[in-house]
């Protein structure tokens, strides 16, 4: 939020981020898809999101759906990775609370 048209290529001493030495490996050994989630998820995505193409995201969430997760997934059509992170918040919240409400009953 501090440097909204901040170009990692303008600061880098090599061609991407992923060439930072363990910085891939660190990645990878975090990357979502490596295990079938046991819980239902909320997922949203805007449609102009820069970091994953949102076929990507469209086929990973499908991926997940096939493996039997409960996964809600939102698109949203408008704004890129920091204004569709906050756009979001309110139905993320909303899934949220649905779940705790109904948790005891």
């Amino acid at each position: 939020m501090s440097f909204p048209f901040l170009r990692w290529a303008d600061y880098l001493t090599v061609p991407s981020v992923l060439d930072i030495p363990g910085l891939r490996l660190a990645f990878e050994a975090n990357r979502m898809g490596q295990a079938t989630p046991t819980t239902s998820l909320y997922l949203y995505r805007g449609v102009h999101e820069q970091n994953l193409h949102i076929a990507d995201a469209d086929r990973f969430v499908e991926t997940y759906r096939r493996a039997g997760t409960d996964a809600s997934y939102h698109r949203i059509r408008f704004g890129e990775h920091v204004s569709v992170m906050f756009t979001g918040v309110p139905g993320a919240l909303r899934f949220l609370s649905d779940r705790f409400s109904t948790r005891g009953k």
